[in-house]
């Protein structure tokens, strides 16, 4: 989607969302009062309780063993060239129905996120990538699949070493909600395994 109606539809259902708060009696918070403004520290405090959350979910069994699985795979056969992943994903995006598409919402991965996502629906939405940027795992159908070539799956890469960061707030098409971005290294053992993208509802910040 073009970024400048990707921010149209954000703007209007930010407005759309803070007009339902107003009617039910809570406090009208803009956009930059949550992120840099009065509520900003309430903001940073909620995200500091998801990450605690999270760092929990992807100690599971299933999520490291999956990307584990995954990462010697692509050991395995080699590492490919950007362009090639690139080209994946637009065969991916072409065919979601195909099974290997279908297969991240489904894998044992998958299964565990949407589970916890079940009992956290402030987790408006949970991908998971391996060391190249593809996605493993998730819990709703992606726009894409390949994600390296995103400044913020670089950003929390690191260069192998992983970094936690928060995004700003955004509408996300794929989640259909107004959110604030996690994005997260896994690790197994203090070694990088893995990158996850978690989008927290700006309803779970107001409740």
């Amino acid at each position: 989607m073009m970024a400048s109606l990707k921010h149209l539809i954000g703007a209007f259902s930010l407005v759309m969302f803070m007009s339902s708060c107003s009617e039910q009696r809570q406090p009208q918070i803009s956009k930059k009062d949550l992120q840099s403004g009065e509520y900003a520290h309430e903001l940073r405090a909620h995200l500091d309780v998801r990450v605690e959350q999270l760092q929990l979910l992807f100690s599971s069994k299933r999520i490291l063993q999956t990307l584990e699985y995954a990462n010697q795979h692509l050991s395995e056969e080699g590492f490919l060239s950007p362009v090639h992943y690139q080209a994946l994903d637009q065969d991916m995006q072409k065919s979601r129905d195909t099974y290997n598409v279908q297969l991240l919402l489904y894998n044992a991965c998958a299964i565990k996120i949407k589970q916890f996502q079940a009992e956290h629906p402030a987790f408006a939405e949970i991908f998971i990538t391996n060391l190249v940027g593809m996605n493993v795992c998730q819990t709703n159908m992606t726009t894409d699949f390949y994600q390296a070539d995103e400044d913020w799956w670089k950003n929390s890469y690191n260069n192998g070493k992983g970094k936690l960061l928060y995004g700003e707030i955004e509408y996300d098409t794929s989640a259909a909600e107004i959110v604030v971005p996690i994005y997260m290294p896994i690790y197994d053992s203090h070694i990088l395994i893995g990158i996850a993208k978690v989008l927290v509802s700006v309803n779970s910040i107001y409740n």
